[in-house]
């Protein structure tokens, strides 16, 4: 490996950190809230790590405003919309592989990654679940927005259901990585 190689691996390693840092900062705030008491949470200065961990803000989140129904609700909306998208993108996607023309490779990497992507979108649509849904058929996105008071606002409990909502679209973004990433470089064809 030549110097200049190195000094190319090392400045894109250097720029994912800087683009992915914020992200990954932000994420282990949001567990730091959700694991401390609300006098840890006011603290001047800030604690990131509590003397105490606060299990209490999973178990109010779990326990209350009908977190366990909005859950299904989240996972009965994003099977149903999953589904509808493969029954008109695998017939779509099937047909545009079978044409013989080498320009209908974006078409087909979009159609690769839809279907992961109306999971991730559908799990985390707030707009249709505030505005079309009851209060039986919320998703989660409006019952963590449910527990913003006006008089008081618990970052706890708070950063505890945003966690549990982010959860399950994480581990299938970890778990279908190997597809996800197929689906990017589908489209890339020699010569095109």
């Amino acid at each position: 490996m030549s110097f200049r190689q190195m000094l190319g691996k090392i400045g894109l390693w250097f720029a994912v950190f800087i683009i992915v840092s914020p992200a990954i900062l932000f994420f282990l705030w949001m567990a730091s809230l959700s694991l401390k008491y609300e006098v840890d949470n006011a603290a001047y200065p800030p604690v990131f790590f509590p003397e105490r961990i606060a299990w209490k803000n999973y178990a109010d989140v779990l326990a209350s405003n009908r977190f366990l129904t909005y859950f299904i609700n989240s996972l009965l909306v994003t099977g149903t919309a999953t589904f509808l998208a493969m029954m008109v993108g695998v017939p779509a996607g099937y047909g545009i592989a079978r044409m013989a023309a080498h320009k209908s490779a974006i078409v087909i990497l979009i159609a690769r990654i839809t279907p992961g992507l109306s999971v991730i979108f559908s799990w985390n649509n707030f707009v249709f679940g505030i505005v079309l849904a009851g209060r039986e058929t919320r998703t989660l996105p409006v019952a963590v927005y449910n527990m913003i008071s006006f008089d008081q606002l618990s970052w706890g409990p708070l950063a505890a259901a945003a966690l549990i909502v982010t959860f399950p679209v994480l581990l299938l973004t970890v778990l279908a990585q190997r597809q996800i990433v197929a689906g990017l470089t589908a489209g890339a064809v020699k010569g095109g």
